[in-house]
């Protein structure tokens, strides 16, 4: 046993016993941090518009977009941006940009050419449309489109995908496509649901009621070895919710080429008459906005949107911001002429009120209706 002792600490042999006990001669090595710069991830919306729905599969793409040459639209605007040609627009409206704004040369360009069509409205090139390339024949957008493209500044979240690898068709998506220079780091079946890499949807600068860091939309990322962009399905619900989906539409009035999709069948509400500051007396939702009434009418743009929230809560009618219940409420300003004050209370719920059961109303509506609005249960919808 002496021996043995001997020959563990001496320095000749240790080593080879015990390989782990040898210190890295740290002289030999280099460490070096990468900037973040170094790295790109590329993320391209709806990459297989009017192509097959695999077309963006382990293959390279770079995406170019029409930005208006001139728009009478953005005049108003003190930060000044691109302002994004419509599907239909002709290349003599439009040039073309890449994600940074900067400009594509003719040799770098993806996108088909303009057909040339029969048009006996134009007079000659320019007259008296843009899209006129000379007398009796004019430009055309071409409806070819090519592969793995960004398509996100026309994207209607209602109309569904297809998925890339079984190619069923799934309600309430959308088709992405990501590429990345970086390790895309994969967990084991039996990891837990937060771990691993994901694509997420967050709110730019957060609202009142739901912060920046709050998770709104998100799809895994299964597949580590990536060459040029793969195609993923992200789900457009808001917070996995079926019954809602995904809108932004930050815009005071509508304006022309500005799209809202509205289904056939929506119902229109009848609730209570809006509230009016000249009289205190109305309805309004709560929580209340700068732009809009409501928990999901409302987004926050900028500091000054939360500092206005601030001021309007403390005027009436006062509107509190309740984060826990996640829903809208619709309140009452009423007019009491015996104290002679006004208060605001939750308004009344709509009953039956005819014998024969068929008309629906309350004491904050003007009339009757015949039936409940499916948005709001507690209120009625007009039956035209």
């Amino acid at each position: 046993m002496v021996l043995e002792d001997l020959l563990d600490r001496n320095p000749e042999v240790q080593f080879y016993l015990n390989p782990r006990s040898a210190l890295i001669y740290s002289n030999s090595y280099v460490f070096d941090f990468p900037l973040s710069s170094s790295y790109r991830i590329g993320i391209l919306i709806d990459p297989c518009r009017l192509n097959s729905y695999n077309c963006c599969m382990n293959v390279f793409g770079t995406a170019e977009y029409p930005a208006l040459i001139k728009s009478p639209l953005e005049a108003e605007r003190v930060f000044k941006y691109d302002v994004l040609a419509n599907d239909t627009d002709v290349a003599v409206n439009y040039a073309l940009v890449d994600e940074n704004s900067n400009s594509i040369p003719l040799t770098a360009k993806r996108s088909s050419d303009d057909f040339q069509i029969f048009n006996t409205t134009c007079i000659s090139k320019g007259v008296p449309y843009n899209f006129c390339a000379g007398r009796n024949y004019a430009y055309q957008r071409s409806g070819y489109r090519p592969p793995c493209q960004d398509n996100n500044s026309s994207l209607d979240v209602l109309a569904g995908c297809i998925s890339p690898d079984t190619g069923i068709a799934q309600s309430n998506c959308v088709a992405v496509a990501y590429s990345s220079n970086t390790f895309v780091p994969l967990c084991d079946p039996g990891a837990g649901p937060h771990c691993g890499t994901y694509l997420e949807v967050h709110m730019a600068h957060g609202t009142p009621y739901q912060p920046e860091r709050m998770l709104i939309s998100e799809v895994q990322i299964t597949t580590r070895s990536v060459t040029g962009y793969y195609t993923t399905l992200l789900p457009t619900t808001w917070m996995f919710n079926q019954s809602r989906v995904l809108c932004a539409y930050s815009e005071s009035t509508l304006r022309i080429g500005s799209l809202v999709y509205i289904k056939a069948n929506a119902p229109v509400c009848c609730c209570p008459p809006p509230y009016t500051s000249a009289t205190r007396v109305g309805s309004f939702q709560c929580p209340i906005g700068p732009t809009d009434n409501g928990r999901f009418a409302y987004r926050s743009q900028s500091m000054a949107d939360i500092i206005n929230v601030d001021t309007l809560l403390l005027d009436y009618p006062f509107c509190s911001i309740d984060m826990s219940s996640n829903k809208d409420l619709m309140m009452c300003s009423v007019y009491d002429p015996i104290n002679r004050r006004h208060y605001t209370r939750e308004c009344e719920n709509a009953t039956k009120t005819s014998e024969e059961q068929r008309s629906w109303g309350s004491v904050d509506l003007r009339s009757l209706y015949e039936d409940e609005c499916p948005y709001y249960k507690r209120y009625v919808r007009s039956a035209i």
